[in-house]
């Protein structure tokens, strides 16, 4: 029982180490301000990506179905 506990613990220690690099990745990127609708959509996708990251990070379950 210990054992799955600690292979449980060090994937979400892993699972946790990317998102952080993920998340900083993203803020690391400027927030483009400019007129270009494409740049603007992909801004939206990556604002989107920080926000559900950040969200992640603090909460990293978001469902778990054992059979």
């Amino acid at each position: 029982m210990n054992n799955i506990f600690e292979e449980e613990l060090q994937r979400m220690k892993d699972t946790l180490r990317t998102m952080d690099d993920q998340l900083e990745q993203l803020e690391n990127i400027p927030i483009y301000y400019g007129d270009d609708f494409k740049e603007q959509i992909l801004e939206s996708m990556r604002e989107s990506n920080r926000q559900n990251l950040r969200i992640g990070v603090h909460e990293p379950y978001f469902g778990r179905l054992d059979f």
